[in-house]
């Protein structure tokens, strides 16, 4: 396995831990902020409210009493609308922030002694303080914490996930927005070290900042990934956004001249006013992109969850906005009304829903974390009843009744017991529970149960992909499949089979190369990766065939770092689609159907290979009983011929046709090519020339009357050439003619000598041009002597360098072995150019005709 790919997966178990550990924080973090609602940061309640106003000179501050609730703790000690507050506990009012802290810092029953102005008379007003539960406040931090939750499961069923990733980090960020109410209530825990309330302050404002851009990255990503969020600027501007706020906010605590306290409180509550803002637009507009969304998506079985999440944001946008305008409103009613805001608890029906729709329909594949957690659970209840029966009835009497030398022993036999009773009812308990609430996966692995024994025994290229299609599509009762091969050269994928889609593909799918490239790196544990829905578009270039068919997983086939082709899969019978929990599952079937379809290529590819030699073979041996078997025996003459395709057949010919006792034609040809092609006219050629035989006509004559009939029958860019010797050996002497081949060799006394009559290829012209070019020429024929009619094969066969072994090698052969018999000629020929193009393949057909005087 790569380095790249260890360190990758290494990584990944990294970050699953470390979002363990994260998680686990910031849910003891969420308690101790509810805790601080509960029983720390309560707000004051006097059952009344205070309205600032400003009065120059100095704009100096002056509160005035309204809305004093009749019979309440204000109305109580004498206070009534329109009264001036003066001091609290003798401490004169200075501001708002002051006023909140003094009355904050005591405990509900208390009394605060209020100094009121009614006209010109100053009233001492003790008040008995109320204390608010901030419903709010603890809704906002039961929202975090059921987020986070929900996004943790979400996250350890797939951790590579964008969706999972981006609920998740929603769940972190809102968790820590929310320590902004352990940052408040600082005031009321004056024991609390300034630098652990500044590391608090430090974590809330960046999240608060960077929550609302977050939760419209996600909803512009979930269910349906839109355009905007793929865009660039989008995300530059909505991550640029909240950091500007940060730095805007560092640079109003550095540089703004006001007093400390004043300051912080203006630049938290700057942060704090505008993120808050941009939280409720993001949470608005988020509804309505989930909504958009909901309404494009036809599938009734992705529509149900999404339905309750839908409704359940709705809820939670009510709530909100129902709060807001009761307080805008309705401001009186927070302080003399309390119970008109419990509404607002309706907040975390968005978390709630989300977590319903999740576990109730696997919704986002979570189902095998579920179900891990519950096996486990139930499985440590299940030790931990054994160990107490034991215990308590066994240990108690047995035990005790041992010898204390044994008792050890006895101890150590009882665990492993346990620990075998336990194992052998472990995997009973899990396929009762696995059956019950799971079938999904029990149908799942009976199939590939059934798969693994059938497959072995289909050897068909189309039978595997039948048993395929049958096991995945039939018997999980997928709603969509298909499987493709890939083709390397063109980068196209072929769909072989499918199953219940909607439309048939109107054309092959085409991959991109940069990214289906990686595909056939397997990591440690051999699991192949899924390619789901959201990021076909990286790895095939027309994504829209297997969206508009509800495909929304792809499973690469890949055998020893070969990509076969692709399983496409739409979602399972329940309306879940596959996840990585199921990779262990898909990954058996995938390299079992890889390496099936790989066999079952190899099988046919050798069937095919074994006919088509059965095929060459006879074609070979055709072509073998087209030339002579046996050469005409002569009283003068000894007469050789052998040809040596470069192919299984070839386009060489060669022919000795008798015509009496003292008379023959000796024909060697070269038609351009090779193969079946050039043996085609080879045998044509053959047919016309015995013909012509039987006329008794001179070389140039018959090559005239050749070309004449062949013309017309040749596809452009195909020629013969040919030499045709007419041998009287009565007269000591041949007629020999060319058309465009090699020379002829007479090998005499050590000597060899060329003879090239003029002549142009059979086929080049239809008859003028050709004929005026035929020239005939007669030689003597001499006792001891070798006449040689060779094809160009013999003189140009490449070496390793790509070097022709030309005339001389031929010439040299000749001269040292002419006076050998034919046949050892021929092998001394053969020898020499195999010798010469030492590992480079045969260039060419060669033949050679021998006639040798006597």
């Amino acid at each position: 396995m790569p380095r790249y790919e260890t360190i990758k997966l290494k990584f990944r178990e990294t970050k699953k831990l470390f979002a363990s550990f994260i998680t686990v924080l910031l849910a003891v973090v969420a308690f101790v902020q509810i805790y601080f609602s509960f029983f720390v940061f309560r707000q004051v309640n006097d059952e009344c409210l205070w309205r600032p106003r400003y009065f120059p000179p100095g704009d100096s501050l002056v509160i005035v009493i309204e809305n004093v609730k009749e019979g309440g703790v204000t109305w109580n000690a004498g206070i009534r609308d329109g009264d001036t507050l003066i001091a609290v506990n003798n401490r004169p009012i200075t501001s708002m922030q002051m006023l909140e802290k003094t009355l904050n810092k005591l405990k509900a029953g208390e009394t605060a002694y209020y100094v009121v102005k009614r006209g010109n008379e100053f009233i001492d007003a003790p008040v008995r303080i109320k204390k608010l539960i901030p419903l709010r406040t603890i809704t906002l931090e039961l929202f975090a914490l059921i987020w986070l939750i929900t996004g943790f499961i979400l996250y350890s069923s797939k951790p590579d996930g964008e969706i999972q990733n981006k609920f998740f980090n929603i769940g972190i960020l809102w968790t820590l927005a929310n320590n902004a109410i352990i940052y408040q209530a600082k005031q009321f825990l004056p024991e609390v070290g300034d630098s652990f309330i500044e590391i608090v302050n430090w974590t809330w404002i960046p999240a608060i900042a960077f929550l609302p851009p977050m939760i419209l990255d996600f909803f512009w990503t979930f269910p349906i990934k839109r355009k905007i969020i793929e865009n660039k600027i989008t995300k530059r501007i909505l991550y640029g956004f909240p950091l500007l706020l940060i730095v805007a906010y560092v640079l109003l605590k550095i540089f703004v001249t006001l007093p400390l306290e004043d300051l912080e409180y203006l630049a938290e509550m700057t942060v704090y006013g505008i993120s808050t803002l941009l939280l409720s637009a993001a949470l608005i507009v988020g509804f309505f992109s989930l909504y958009s969304s909901y309404r494009k998506i036809t599938d009734k079985r992705k529509k149900k969850p999404l339905k309750i999440i839908v409704v359940a944001y709705a809820i939670s946008l009510l709530s909100m906005l129902y709060v807001t305008f009761l307080k805008k409103i309705f401001l009186s009613a927070l302080f003399n009304n309390p119970e008109y805001y419990l509404p607002v608890i309706l907040f975390v029906g968005l978390p709630i829903g989300f977590a319903y729709a999740i576990f109730k329909y696997s919704f986002m594949d979570v189902s095998a974390v579920v179900k891990n957690a519950f096996f486990y659970f139930v499985a440590s209840l299940f030790v931990a009843a054994i160990y107490f029966f034991s215990i308590v009835f066994i240990g108690g009497s047995f035990i005790q009744a041992v010898e204390p030398t044994y008792q050890g022993l006895i101890i150590g036999l009882l665990f492993v017991l346990f620990v075998i009773l336990f194992q052998s009812t472990k995997d009973k308990f899990q396929e009762a529970i696995t059956r019950k609430f799971y079938p999904e996966q029990l149908a799942f692995k009976e199939a590939l149960i059934s798969f693994s024994k059938e497959i072995p025994t289909v050897l068909s290229f189309e039978g595997v992909l039948k048993e395929t299609k049958k096991i995945l599509a039939d018997g999980l009762k997928i709603n969509a499949f298909a499987i493709g091969l890939y083709d390397e050269k063109t980068n196209e994928i072929e769909i072989q089979k499918y199953s219940k889609l909607k439309k048939t593909f109107s054309g092959k799918l085409s991959a991109r190369t940069g990214k289906i490239g990686g595909l056939a790196k397997n990591n440690e544990k051999g699991e192949l990766p899924l390619i789901e829905v959201e990021n076909f578009d990286e790895y095939f270039a027309n994504p829209e065939l297997l969206i508009e068919n509800e495909i929304q997983t792809a499973l690469p086939l890949i055998v020893r770092e070969k990509l076969l082709g692709f399983v496409f899969l739409g979602v399972k019978n329940s309306g879940a689609r596959f996840s990585d929990a199921d990779v262990p599952a898909l990954s058996a079937v995938a390299n079992q159907v890889a390496i099936a379809l790989e066999n079952a290529r190899m099988y046919e590819a050798k069937e095919k290979e074994l006919i088509l030699r059965r095929d060459l073979e006879n074609a070979r041996n055709i072509q073998r009983s087209l030339l002579p078997s046996e050469m005409p025996k002569f009283d003068e003459a000894e007469i050789f011929a052998e040809m040596l395709p470069a192919q299984w057949v070839g386009g060489d010919y060669f022919d000795v046709i008798k015509i009496d006792d003292k008379r023959f034609y000796a024909i060697i040809g070269d038609v351009s090519g090779k193969g079946f092609s050039a043996s085609f006219y080879m045998s044509k050629l053959q047919t016309m020339i015995r013909l012509l035989a039987d006329e008794k006509l001179n070389p140039a004559e018959m090559l005239k009357l050749l070309n004449a009939k062949i013309y017309p029958s040749l596809k452009k860019n195909y020629f013969i050439t040919l030499s045709i010797a007419l041998f009287d050996l009565e007269k000591s002497v041949v007629k020999f003619a060319r058309a465009g081949h090699t020379p002829l060799k007479i090998c005499r006394s050590g000597k060899i000598t060329d003879f090239a009559p003029k002549g142009i290829a059979v086929g080049l012209d239809s008859g003028d041009t050709f004929n005026k070019n035929i020239e005939e020429i007669e030689i003597e024929l001499n006792e001891e002597t070798l006449i040689v009619f060779y094809s160009d094969g013999v003189t140009e066969q490449m070496d390793e360098r790509s070097h022709l072994s030309g005339d001389e090698l031929l010439n040299r052969t000749l001269i040292e072995n002419c006076e050998r018999p034919l046949k050892t000629v021929w092998n001394k020929i053969i020898d020499s150019i195999n010798a010469f193009k030492g590992n480079s393949e045969q260039s060419d057909d060669i033949t050679i005709l021998f006639v040798k005087i006597k």
